[in-house]
């Protein structure tokens, strides 16, 4: 039995800095679920960074096909990554993300549900890139400031800091440009509100990575600010197309005997019909 390739798309447009440091050229997405190698992603992994690697690294292809060295991955900045993983669930299942919320109004709090285009979250992610280097003013002079990657964030899990305050400025400095470093030190010594500035920088610079909107109650009306976690979202959906595919599995194996590698020789498609002719079979 042969099967078709699975879906694909390019991938999210990459810097060519940081290609041309890995050597790499075309890249592809394919879609989650339709792999044997779909079933070893772990989502029950408390390491979040190592999961969506993992989920990346397992549905990314070099276009023409080559190995992708594996500190690659580590290296996208953080907002790239949600990018991918957005794209991946709009590939995999459907192009839109379905976010469940709560009223924020006490007197309603009622459950609700908003539907977010992964291609109008994509538009904002690439106007905020326009912008390669984050700016801020800090004690009136302009310092410039780098996107968070997965190395930094392992980087900073790592570090154990003696207080909040040290944390924020260790961080903080370790995304500044490094011609800025010894001014962004003198400055913040003495401006006790830069903290809020940045914050404020990153967020807009980032605007998948911490993502709010203002949604209106369809209930009550009362129209609030809610942050979401859209990356915490695409697992969700991806968890539950894992789920769905072992049980396929598990369905053709127990009738037809098939071996978990003959079972996936068959195409997807195909194997969507032969569950419907067992469902259909079941219902008599």
């Amino acid at each position: 039995m042969a099967s078709t390739p699975a879906r694909s798309v390019p991938f999210p447009a990459l810097p060519e800095a940081l290609c041309a440091r890995f050597g790499i050229g075309a890249l592809r997405l394919r879609a989650y679920g339709s792999d044997a190698a779909d079933l070893d992603v772990d989502f029950g992994d408390p390491d979040l960074l190592g999961l969506e690697i993992t989920i990346l690294t397992t549905c990314t292809r070099a276009d023409p096909e080559a190995p992708i060295p594996p500190e690659f991955f580590p290296c996208l900045e953080v907002s790239k990554r949600t990018e991918a993983l957005l794209m991946l669930a709009a590939l995999s299942s459907t192009p839109l993300v379905e976010i469940p919320l709560r009223c924020a109004s006490a007197a309603c709090r009622e459950a609700m549900e908003v539907e977010l285009s992964v291609e109008e979250l994509r538009d904002l992610q690439r106007a905020a890139e326009e912008e390669r280097r984050l700016a801020a003013a800090i004690g009136g002079e302009r310092i410039l400031f780098r996107r968070p990657t997965g190395l930094d964030q392992a980087a900073w899990r790592r570090t154990r800091y003696p207080d909040e305050a040290s944390a924020t400025r260790a961080i903080a400095e370790s995304l500044v440009v490094e011609e800025f470093r010894a001014t962004f030190r003198r400055l913040t010594a003495h401006d006790r509100a830069w903290a809020e500035g940045l914050n404020r920088v990153m967020q807009d610079s980032d605007p998948l990575v911490d993502f709010r909107m203002q949604v209106t109650c369809p209930f009550c009306g009362a129209q609030a600010g809610y942050t979401v976690n859209l990356v915490e979202t695409v697992i969700r959906r991806l968890r539950g197309i894992q789920q769905h595919l072992a049980a396929t599995v598990h369905r053709l194996a127990l009738r037809y005997h098939w071996s978990e590698a003959e079972i996936f020789a068959v195409a997807p498609w195909r194997r969507e019909r032969y569950l419907a002719l067992l469902d259909r079979e079941e219902s008599r």
